[in-house]
């Protein structure tokens, strides 16, 4: 059952891509400064965390400062989202497989896609207002699928089967947001 499910969600997202306006091709030399500008602003962000108690705090950034437009921030979180959802969906299937056919060394011989660092990523960025909803939903997209791969690697150390009928219901629950997300993504494509 949860194939079927699958297959329509991929189904879906292909279709939804197929059948979507193309998006202009934005400006390359804006974007490449947007998408520079953004990545300064993570690393700097970043390097906040890296820096010892002892130093002064660096002056804070004053909203705006790393806004990105809603073309630009667009092109980053449909790749986050493509970069994400292809490996797990199929992750998903071959889990469904080796589960069903009871061939648990080779389930847990699969190597689950690690979302946590992509979730700090999306946890980092101040959505634009058009797209905060979106943006909330892929947090709790990637946290369900953390929580997919927990019961998975709890199964591989203790052989507990109630992990297995839990990751199925996960399943439904990640197909849904999933494809829910893909809906919130193409409603903020301009039309």
């Amino acid at each position: 059952m949860h194939r079927i499910a699958l297959l329509a969600l991929v189904i879906s997202l292909g279709v939804a891509a197929c059948g979507s306006q193309a998006t202009p091709t934005p400006d390359a030399v804006a974007t490449e400064v947007s998408v520079q500008k953004a990545a300064a602003a993570t690393l700097t962000a970043e390097a906040a965390d890296l820096i010892p108690m002892d130093t002064p705090e660096p002056p804070t950034a004053t909203p705006g400062d790393a806004v990105l437009d809603l073309d630009t921030y667009l092109i980053v979180f449909r790749g986050q989202f493509g970069d994400f959802a292809g490996p797990v969906v199929g992750q998903m299937e071959q889990v469904g497989l080796e589960r069903d056919a009871e061939e648990y060394a080779a389930l847990c011989a699969i190597e689950l896609y690690d979302a946590k660092p992509l979730r700090r990523q999306v946890a980092s960025v101040e959505p634009l207002a058009e797209a905060r909803f979106a943006q909330i939903y892929f947090a709790q997209t990637l946290d369900l699928w953390e929580m997919y791969r927990q019961e998975i690697e709890s199964f591989c150390e203790d052989g507990n089967s109630e992990h297995l009928r839990e990751t199925r219901r996960l399943e439904w629950d990640l197909v849904f947001k999933l494809s829910e997300l893909n809906t919130q993504l193409e409603k903020l494509i301009p039309q």
